[in-house]
């Protein structure tokens, strides 16, 4: 299992670099795309149960958002 945490403020190219990158091996959790933090929740402990690699593809830029990963 591996987990990818880009971190950075908006439009600086994390999303581009995950999909260029790990969009064929790693399942990508985006807030925006599933509209809810308890939606990224259950989808990142499912993965986390069947130790499937994952790119959390958020901005990342507080401790406090990369704790809940890590």
């Amino acid at each position: 299992m591996e987990l990818v945490l880009p971190i950075g403020i908006p439009a600086t190219g994390k999303s581009t670099f995950t999909r260029d990158h790990f969009f064929a091996s790693h399942v990508r959790l985006n807030r925006d795309m599933l509209k809810s933090h308890h939606r990224e929740r259950v989808l990142f402990k499912a993965c986390l149960s069947t130790a499937t690699a994952i790119v959390v593809d958020n901005t990342n830029v507080t401790r406090a958002e990369r704790a809940r990963f890590i």
